[in-house]
C-alpha cells in the first residue's frame, strides 16, 4: 500500500471496510464511496468519500493526487495516518471501558 499516493475502493457497500483502515494506517489517503462507515474524510485530509453516481468527482480527486507536490501529498499522508490513530485510540478506550463496566 505505501508504494502507492491513493488507495481507491469505489465499493458497493462495506460493514467495516478492513482494507480502506488498513491503506489510512498506512498512512495512505483514500478515495472510496460514501457506501462505507468511513465518511467525511475530507474533513480530516485523509481521503474523499463519493458518491458512485459522480465518477467526475472520481476522476478530479485522482487528477489531483496525481498532479500533487510533495508537501501536498505529506499532508494527506499525515492526515490517513492521524486518522487511523485516533480511531484506534477511540477503539481502545471504549473496549477499555466495556471491559471494565462488563
Amino acid at each position: 500500500i505505501q508504494e502507492n499516493h491513493l488507495y481507491i475502493l469505489p465499493t458497493k457497500g462495506e460493514n467495516f471496510g478492513h482494507s480502506i483502515f488498513e491503506a489510512l494506517l498506512s498512512g495512505r489517503p483514500v478515495l472510496i464511496s460514501d457506501q462505507t462507515p468511513w465518511l467525511n474524510l475530507s474533513d480530516s485530509n485523509c481521503g474523499w468519500d463519493l458518491s458512485l453516481n459522480d465518477s467526475d468527482a472520481f476522476s478530479l480527486i485522482i487528477k489531483k493526487i496525481s498532479s500533487a507536490d510533495q508537501d501536498e501529498f505529506n499532508t494527506y499522508a499525515k492526515g490517513a495516518w492521524d486518522y487511523a490513530k485516533a480511531f484506534l485510540e477511540t477503539s481502545l478506550r471504549n473496549n477499555n471501558y466495556n471491559t471494565l463496566f462488563s
